[in-house]
């Protein structure tokens, strides 16, 4: 039981990978709701197994921040950084990274910044 568990979750990972690199090559409006739908369904069949827990709550916790970040990123700080990638799968992943870790280095300096006014 569990290989079969195993197995779809590997599968489903694969699709969310296959429909990742369409949409980088196809931008299309009419695939975006399907390709999110058929995403959240996979991600749906790997809530089961803890190691795609794990990695989806530490993005989580720090979604906030890359959406803040990501934009400065591209457009700001360093316009053409993000395009040295070349390809859309790299640029995304490499400005994802990055995002990422400046919201882990981000973090501490925000909580110790709601500790001092006192929110948190």
């Amino acid at each position: 039981m569990e290989v079969f568990k195993k197995g779809k979750c590997l599968l489903a990972i694969a699709i969310i990978g296959v429909l990742f690199c369409v949409r980088c090559v196809i931008t299309s409006f009419i695939l975006a709701p399907l390709s999110g739908l058929l995403s959240m369904t996979c991600i749906w069949v790997c809530l089961t197994s803890e190691k795609v827990i794990k990695p989806l709550e530490f993005l989580g916790k720090h979604s906030m921040n890359i959406w803040f970040v990501h934009m400065f990123y591209y457009l700001v700080l360093f316009p053409g950084l993000a395009y040295k990638a070349v390809y859309p799968v790299f640029v995304s992943l490499f400005l994802v990274i990055l995002c990422l870790i400046t919201s882990v280095l981000i973090t501490p300096i925000q909580k110790a910044a709601l500790k001092l006014i006192r929110i948190d």
